[in-house]
């Protein structure tokens, strides 16, 4: 019985996260918007995959497709 209620909690909340995926182009212009209604200026966001080196001076704002993708932002 207890496993009966595990695997039907374990469906629920797994089809109640598929909705809620997001692209990462779309994730990255949500994050653009929030830094600039923040007063963030002259920065650019820039996708890159998990092993690829982020450049100096960048930080990770975000992560897509199951953290194999990261948002950085970079200042000008």
């Amino acid at each position: 019985m207890k496993y009966a209620f595990f695997v039907i909690a374990m469906m629920m909340s797994t089809s109640s996260f598929a909705g809620k995926i997001k692209s990462c182009d779309e994730l990255k212009s949500e994050v653009a918007a929030r830094i600039a209604a923040n007063g963030g200026r002259n920065f650019e966001l820039k996708i890159i995959t998990r092993g690829e080196k982020k450049p100096n001076g960048s930080k990770i704002v975000g992560s897509c497709e199951n953290t194999a993708k990261y948002i950085i932002q970079i200042k000008k």
